[in-house]
């Protein structure tokens, strides 16, 4: 049996919050893989210039940090898969 992709919004922690400049949004979501069942969290960093930059508590997310940083890559599997669920729930 496969498993699923699931999504959760969590809240931000009043001290990450209340720091983040006007200019910036934080979305953080738990991710249960559809390939492991495992539990990542992605945080999703969006500019008022429309700059976004996703970042992930995996192995390779954790690697590709700098890059994502950047805004020149997306992290992982897990933020890619979190991207394209938004946009489709967006469409709708």
């Amino acid at each position: 049996m496969p498993l699923l992709w699931k999504y959760e919004e969590l809240d931000l922690r009043d001290d990450v919050k209340l720091a983040l400049p006007e200019n910036w949004r934080l979305s953080v979501y738990k991710v249960t893989s559809g390939d492991s069942g495992k539990i990542y969290h992605v945080q999703q960093m969006f500019s008022s210039k429309g700059q976004v930059i996703s970042l992930c508590n995996c192995s390779q997310g954790y690697f590709q940090l700098p890059l994502a940083v950047l805004g020149l890559k997306s992290p992982c599997k897990h933020a890619d898969n979190l991207n394209e669920f938004l946009d489709e729930k967006r469409i709708k």
